[in-house]
């Protein structure tokens, strides 16, 4: 059974999501994206690698990143994803800031369980101030993990000696 659950608060959405047989085409979202397998492994192919994700890893996708997705060997699979605009990633500042991922995978616990909380407290309909309090420690956990941070105006620098 293919079953898809999504919920927005505070400008943050999450899905709980379980498939079998469903698979995603290529496709890409505006915001960010992070997602944990609850059970199952999630397969994709992203940037033109194909990737395995297992339960306990946390999968990173850029806004504008394309991707697919499906079940390993069409076995169930159980995952929770929360898409972040870009003004919900703040930096040690408090600023919103334009981030880059630079691995699609991450076995970073705390942020793994970041997530979940962030994402059921969506699901559940937790009060908002509790939701924005998950959402913070969310963005605590991910200046841990690899990510460039691009200046807020979205302009490239380039450097050269030439």
């Amino acid at each position: 059974m293919d079953n898809f659950l999504y919920k927005k608060r505070i400008g943050v959405t999450a899905l709980l999501a379980q498939m079998s047989e469903f698979k995603y085409k290529k496709h890409a979202h505006k915001e960010y994206a992070l997602g944990v397998p609850l059970d199952g492994i999630q397969h994709y192919t992203l940037d033109g690698d194909q990737y395995l994700s297992y339960p306990n890893n946390v999968m990173f996708f850029n806004p504008e990143q394309i991707h697919d997705g499906s079940s390993f060997d069409k076995k169930d699979l159980k995952y929770t994803m929360i898409y972040l605009e870009r003004e919900h990633i703040l930096g040690n500042d408090n600023i919103p800031q334009n981030v880059i991922f630079n691995k699609p995978i991450s076995n970073d616990q705390n942020l793994k369980n970041k997530i979940i909380h962030l994402s059921n407290a969506i699901l559940t309909n937790q009060e908002d101030a509790y939701v924005l309090e998950q959402l913070l420690q969310v963005n605590d956990a991910l200046l841990n993990n690899d990510i460039n941070v691009a200046p807020k105006d979205n302009r490239l620098i380039n450097i050269t000696g030439s």
